[in-house]
């Protein structure tokens, strides 16, 4: 008896944890929902291949800079705006899946989200590959609104899109 009682009661600890992994202060789900504003202009500026609908929308820093780490260098405001045209050119749809965040961090007008977020790439050839980025993102709070000022990107393709059968 005594055994199926702590066998219960250790399954539901287990079963708890996902629940309470999603709790999050005002703070903190403000800074997650200018994440998925992000990346749902950033869609749209991809799919109008328009970088100023996500600029606009977004409102990043003035002074926000990235990195993924595979390519080599910083990217930044300038770089994007003379890089998207040509990127886009090659793409006929984008969206994102989803996104799982693994932790956000408020510190005053500072925050910091680390997430997964996973999205479809359609080339002009109409393939589709899955790509899935390891983020750290970085916001600061200026004039009430969450800017994103930076990031550190892993990304990484993992796969073809393959549409299940219904």
């Amino acid at each position: 008896m005594r055994l199926s009682l702590l066998t219960v009661l250790i399954l539901c600890f287990f079963l708890s944890l996902p629940l309470t992994a999603q709790n999050w202060t005002a703070e903190e789900q403000e800074v997650l929902d200018q994440i998925k504003k992000g990346w749902t202009f950033w869609e749209k500026a991809v799919q109008a291949k328009d970088l100023n609908l996500w600029i606009d929308n977004m409102q990043p820093a003035d002074d926000w800079s990235g990195w993924w780490t595979s390519d080599g260098g910083l990217w930044t405001h300038e770089k994007e705006e003379r890089l998207f045209d040509k990127w886009v050119e090659n793409v006929n749809d984008y969206y994102w899946e989803g996104l799982q965040p693994l932790s956000i961090k408020v510190y005053d007008d500072f925050a910091l989200a680390y997430f997964y977020a996973t999205y479809n790439i359609e080339d002009k050839t109409g393939k589709v590959t899955r790509y899935e980025d390891k983020r750290l993102e970085v916001y600061r709070k200026i004039d009430g609104i969450w800017r994103w000022t930076g990031a550190m990107v892993a990304g990484n393709q993992i796969g073809d899109f393959v549409e299940l059968e219904q």
